[in-house]
């Protein structure tokens, strides 16, 4: 098996990180439009939320929509049984947490790029060892 030198790792290391932080982002993108999703619906259906599931998706979802409290009032304030309600502040949260994770996803993109390049031109001059990331050994221990 051939030898990896440092910078290599390192180019590996911020792939590995990337990707992690990149998974994290995915699974509460995941989990906020899954609990806002279903909030809408149960509330354009007029769902009782009084019944211990309605209550729970309320309770969530009602953490995610702090940050959007207010921007629409009187609206979808009093939810009752069996009265449709259209919550505009939780359609709103929706775009507005899929936005921010496209955003969070790209900065972190750019960053690794960023780095990723600074750890070549360290190993090239330092070194005169110029760093390949698209090399095979790379796909192989980072795969």
């Amino acid at each position: 098996m051939e030898e990896i030198n440092p910078a290599e790792k390192k180019l590996i290391v911020i792939d590995a990180e990337k990707k992690r932080i990149l998974r994290l982002i995915g699974i509460a993108l995941l989990v906020i439009s899954v609990f806002l999703f279903l909030r809408f619906v149960l509330e354009v259906f007029g769902a009782n939320p009084q019944a211990p599931f309605v209550g729970l998706v309320y309770l969530v979802s009602g953490f995610f929509l702090l940050p959007f409290s207010g921007i629409f009032p009187g609206v979808g304030r009093n939810v009752l049984p069996g009265h449709a309600v259209i919550d505009v502040s939780a359609l709103m949260a929706f775009f507005c947490y899929i936005v921010l994770a496209l955003l969070a996803t790209g900065i972190i993109q750019i960053s690794a790029n960023i780095l990723k390049t600074g750890k070549k031109v360290e190993e090239t001059v330092e070194h005169d060892n110029p760093v390949d990331d698209d090399s095979e050994l790379v796909h192989k221990v980072a795969s």
